[in-house]
């Protein structure tokens, strides 16, 4: 069984870390999406080492 991080967060206005319940984040990370070369990415694995903004666009025309 992998070695799991254990899902902490810190308090933005004490800095205190706790841990968090599931989080919209969490629920998205083990989703699998095609990149633009039609590989497979995890879009967990945007971010593991740092924050990310996912932004989806929808295309009209």
């Amino acid at each position: 069984m992998p070695h799991s991080k254990p899902d902490l967060t810190s308090h933005p206005l004490t800095g205190k870390m706790s841990r968090m319940t599931e989080t919209f984040s969490s629920k998205l990370a083990g989703i699998s999406l095609p990149n633009p070369e039609g590989s497979s990415l995890r879009l967990g694995s945007l971010w593991e080492k740092g924050p990310a903004v996912l932004v989806f666009l929808r295309h009209y025309g």
